[in-house]
This record gives structure tokens, C-alpha cells and sequence, in this order.
């Protein structure tokens, strides 16, 4: 006599961009009460993944994928899901090859972010802070900063004779006459 499998499925879903992890509980028992043997006749054997796009949770759109996983297994990584609300739902089959119904259908939303780098950094790469005078041009050497100090902004304030002078915090520098400009500027590039 064969024997149909109920699933209890306990699910996560851990989704890092276009993936998500489904993760569940085997049955114990079979559709009649008994036990589900750990090995041989009526023991389980695999487990089927469904999983689809859905509108309405319990709902595939289209026919799901599926995924074959042998027992013992409890997990699988499903990659490459596009932006939407999946569903997911687990079978099981034992060595009869009776398959359970499907386990609750259980939805996630994938919202593809796309991984955007940091900007780039500009720092220090002489150790001379100068101060800006009152035309708005270089001024005189007021004190030092050390290299690779993070300068202010994005855009260089002076660029003379192809270097390119950016602010700097007055607390990088160790000031050896006080500015008569509020600004304070170093060479700097992109690292």
C-alpha cells in the first residue's frame, strides 16, 4: 500500500539581491498517523522545490520551476530571480513514490538593488597646507598635513600649474602660523 506524505514546511528566506535561500522541515508522519521510517520502505527520498513569480500569495502566475532535492536535504539556494513576488512551496516523496501535497505556499519580494560602488577618495598626497588668500588663489605655506588624509568634497577648489588643491579640515593640520583664511587647502588626488 502506498503512503502519501504530509510536509510540514517551515520556510526562511534570505534574499541578497537575486537570491533566495528556501529552507524547510521534513514530515514525520504520513497522511494516516503513522511514522515515516528513517530508511527503507516508505522512508523519504527527495523533496521538489516549486517556485514562481505570484500576484496573489498561493498563486503562481505561470507554471513554477522546480528544483529535485534529495533527502536528507532541507535547504536550497535558488539564484537569478528577477525583481517581483515569488512564491515557494515544498513536496516530498517517499520510496513508494508517492509525492505529498504542496506544503504552505510561502512569498517573498525580490527587489533587485543594484550594487552601486562607493565614490572615490581623494586624499593628501603632499604634506604642505596652504591657505587661500583674498583673491581666492594660493596662498602661503601655513602649516603640514599628513598623506593620505581624506580632503573635503569632490571638486578641487585651485588647480594651479596641473595640481589640484582641495580642502582640509583645520583639524588634519598642524598649523604653523594661524590662517587669515577660513579656508585651508592641500594637493590631493584620487586614490
Amino acid at each position: 500500500m502506498k503512503k502519501l506524505i504530509l510536509l510540514s514546511l517551515m520556510f526562511s528566506s534570505t534574499v541578497l539581491g537575486d537570491t533566495a535561500t528556501v529552507t524547510w522541515n521534513h514530515p514525520t508522519t504520513n497522511t494516516n498517523g503513522s511514522t515515516i521510517p528513517a530508511s527503507g520502505e516508505g522512508s523519504l527520498v527527495s523533496s521538489r522545490v516549486v517556485y514562481g513569480i505570484c500576484t496573489v500569495v498561493g498563486t503562481f502566475n505561470n507554471a513554477p520551476s522546480s528544483l529535485l532535492v534529495l533527502y536528507p536535504t532541507n535547504s536550497v539556494e535558488i539564484n537569478s530571480l528577477a525583481a517581483g513576488q515569488w512564491c515557494f512551496g515544498v513536496y516530498s516523496k517517499n520510496t513508494y513514490g508517492s509525492e505529498s501535497l504542496i506544503s504552505a505556499i510561502v512569498s517573498k519580494t525580490i527587489a533587485n538593488t543594484p550594487t552601486i560602488p562607493n565614490p572615490p577618495v581623494i586624499l593628501t598626497v603632499a604634506t604642505i597646507a596652504y591657505e587661500i588668500n583674498s583673491k581666492g588663489n594660493l596662498g602661503s605655506p601655513i602649516g603640514t598635513v599628513a598623506l593620505n588624509v581624506k580632503c573635503l568634497g569632490t571638486e578641487p577648489l585651485i588647480t594651479k600649474r596641473g595640481n589640484t588643491y582641495y580642502e582640509l579640515s583645520i583639524d588634519d593640520v598642524q598649523l604653523s602660523k594661524m590662517p587669515k583664511s577660513a579656508i585651508i587647502v592641500g594637493l590631493c588626488a584620487i586614490t
